[in-house]
């Protein structure tokens, strides 16, 4: 699961379905994007989609090394848009949901209420 807006980005994992996610932030290690609890105030809009960019590659790199089956991403709409633009293939085919919203702050427990309630709509 990737969850995301312009500057910070998270990847959790679901071992089993329905079962506790859990924060992979060694997926993110090397981008540029501050942890998700950090305030930078400063953003530009190339600096945004360079970030972007970065982040959907690493998507990418996570999908051909195994680290997911099924992919679902969680981002403000503008975001989400820019995110899906910049994955590559093999990522977009094994995208099964998204959601339009800024949830970059919210615990799993949360996140994985708002994955059940995804799951149940594309049911």
């Amino acid at each position: 699961m990737l969850i995301a807006d312009e500057r910070h980005v998270r990847f959790l994992e679901e071992p089993r379905r329905a079962g506790p996610l859990v924060e992979r932030p060694e997926w993110i290690a090397g981008l540029v994007a501050p942890p998700a609890h950090s305030s930078h105030a400063s953003s530009t809009p190339e600096a945004d989609h360079r970030q972007i960019g970065l982040i959907a590659k690493r998507t990418d790199q996570l999908l051909v090394h195994g680290r997911f089956d099924s992919l679902i991403i969680i981002a403000p709409p503008r975001t989400l848009g820019a995110l899906r633009n910049a994955l590559g293939p093999a990522s977009t085919a094994k995208l099964i949901a998204s959601d339009p919203h800024e949830r970059i702050a919210e615990t799993p427990d949360r996140l994985r209420e708002v994955v059940r309630a995804l799951r149940l709509a594309a049911a």
